[in-house]
């Protein structure tokens, strides 16, 4: 066999094999892989005062799950419990996933999820749940949090509200 016929039937095999295995879209955070779910519980952010020491003017707990759904690794379930004594006036709540634990400054520039496409929290009384489908795939050589917002996530650490450390469970 020449080499150009050689050359050509391994251009055409590699052609079909990419039409087989297509690349994964753009839109999906590619982590990694996951086995099983990932939870955690939230905590108040401790505000800052302009007194020396911090404050803590409002109280929010929760819990937040991350399930893979079915055999599909890259699309999961997300679920959020919450509870606050944040301002009345705060209706709703934003969220999103971030690499790293709580606290991580750099992670708020380079979240995993863009959180201005994710749905918010309505609260009532103080408290909400929200389970919504998103695309992510999380590896367990990683860290993952949930960042809890005022009404539209920032990267303005001070709208923080309360944060979760993803464990995988």
């Amino acid at each position: 066999m020449s080499l150009s016929r050689f050359l050509c039937v391994v251009a055409i095999a590699t052609l079909a094999a990419c039409a087989k295995n297509p690349q994964p879209s753009s839109t999906t955070a590619q982590v990694g892989t996951v086995a099983g779910a990932w939870s955690g519980s939230f905590q108040p952010k401790m505000a800052q005062s302009s007194a020396v020491a911090p404050t803590n003017s409002q109280r929010t707990y929760g819990t937040a799950t991350v399930t893979p759904m079915g055999g599909d690794i890259t699309h999961s379930q997300v679920r959020i419990e919450i509870n606050t004594t944040e301002n009345a006036t705060v209706q709703a709540l934003a969220w999103a996933i971030y690499p790293g634990r709580c606290g991580s400054s750099a992670a708020l520039a380079a979240p995993v999820i863009n959180p201005s496409g994710l749905p918010r929290i309505d609260l009532r009384n103080g408290a909400g749940q929200l389970t919504t489908e998103v695309e992510i795939t999380m590896s367990k050589a990683s860290n993952y949090h949930i960042n809890m917002f005022r009404e539209t996530p920032s990267a303005d650490a001070s709208r923080i509200i309360a944060c979760a450390n993803l464990r995988p469970n």
